[in-house]
């Protein structure tokens, strides 16, 4: 990741950052030969647990330093006269982060002031905040052309009390979009550490950041291009060289990319879905949503419906252009690092940050690219792991 080490810690090589990035880079998956779906995956195990693990309650323990990480009751005790001391009212859902531990905080754009709310009640400074992001809560910090990102990144690295928080989030809201410029995100951030004034910070809000409809317009734009492209890359049935799926909607493009319809899942099916504890890929509504103007699609929904977008389109043309399915092992390296590096270029055009391997939806995508057949094994990883069609 190309952050700025001023804005967010770089991990040192001993962190488990690195070592996800290591570990996946370095994998060699033609020795693994046919073993390679179920083998992998094994080897892999401890990454996947980055899911499975209690990653945001053992954030909060390390944090607070005076408790254990199976003691939730004297976290939450502690969380709540923290929040008290702020002034700021506990939420019935951030109760249920210590009440209900299987079930994760919600990185959902809908409940993303909850996440800093947390992070400003425990006196956390933005690069904390930033960390504890990446590391607990598993979801990207701070993207900078977002209002209340915005707002709260200002107001952390000011030391701003929580009223003021609250009256810049308020003043946010009134704001009409003037900025008709693409900034580089990261280039807001840095622009946003000089400011010193609460004046001076609402006024370079409305120039340079927009409200939830406007700000991802590149990456809708982007994401409709993709579509329409990867519409003519699906490979036909019989003798067809390519299904032609222009007139088709959305879903059938969405299955060819992931091997299954949703609607069509058995209920065994679903249930296994939404209890495997693995993150979501985008459903028909979501890509409908993406690309229909009047909607606002959540952070995470745009996010991963252009990554997966772009893997798809890349890994295709790839296949198109060579005229086979599996690469060797030079090609698979070479071909994984330029998908590496034409995501994040992408990604940061329209707004996100770039791909954290420790974050499981990102480590997926990633872990699929490094093998022979990147779509198939993307597929049999969704039928395997989501679907629970093999037992290990």
């Amino acid at each position: 990741m190309q952050y700025d080490e001023h804005i967010i810690p770089a991990f040192d090589n001993k962190s488990a950052t690195r070592f996800v990035e290591n570990q996946l880079f370095r994998l060699n998956p033609i020795t693994m030969q046919d073993d390679y779906e179920i083998d992998t995956l094994l080897l892999t195990q401890e990454v996947i647990e980055l899911n499975e693990r209690k990653v945001f309650l053992e954030g909060v323990a390390s944090h607070l330093g005076n408790v254990e990480v199976t003691d939730t009751e004297a976290m939450l005790s502690e969380v709540q006269e923290r929040y008290a001391n702020k002034g700021i009212e506990l939420k019935k859902a951030v109760k249920g982060w210590f009440r209900k531990p299987d079930v994760s905080p919600s990185t959902d754009q809908a409940y993303r002031r909850n996440l800093y709310e947390f992070c400003y009640a425990l006196d956390m400074d933005y690069q904390t905040t930033a960390e504890f992001f990446l590391k607990s809560f598993l979801t990207i910090p701070f993207n900078y052309k977002d209002r209340d990102d915005a707002v709260y990144f200002y107001c952390i690295k000011m030391g701003r009390d929580y009223a003021t928080i609250q009256h810049l989030l308020d003043e946010a809201d009134k704001l009409a979009t003037t900025n008709t410029t693409v900034d580089i995100t990261e280039q807001i951030g840095m622009q946003i550490l000089s400011i010193e004034t609460d004046d001076e910070f609402i006024k370079y809000l409305q120039n340079h950041c927009y409200d939830r409809k406007h700000q991802y317009a590149t990456a809708k734009a982007k994401i409709a291009d993709y579509i329409l492209q990867n519409k003519s890359l699906v490979p036909g049935k019989g003798n067809d060289e390519y299904d032609n799926l222009g007139t088709k909607k959305n879903s059938a493009l969405l299955a060819a990319i992931l091997g299954y319809r949703y609607q069509g899942l058995e209920p065994r099916q679903r249930k296994h879905m939404k209890e495997c504890g693995l993150p979501t890929f985008p459903r028909d509504a979501d890509v409908d949503e993406v690309i229909a103007t009047e909607n606002e699609a959540s952070f995470d929904v745009l996010r991963k419906t252009l990554i997966l977008m772009k893997f798809y389109n890349f890994y295709r043309n790839l296949q198109v252009a060579t005229r086979k399915l599996d690469m060797n092992d030079e090609d698979i390296n070479a071909n994984l690092y330029d998908f590496f590096d034409e995501t994040n270029e992408e990604l940061a055009q329209c707004g996100f940050v770039q791909m954290y391997l420790r974050n499981p939806f990102d480590w997926i995508i990633v872990f699929c690219a490094n093998s022979p057949d990147p779509i198939s094994y993307l597929q049999d990883f969704i039928q395997k792991r989501y679907l629970g069609e093999l037992e290990y």
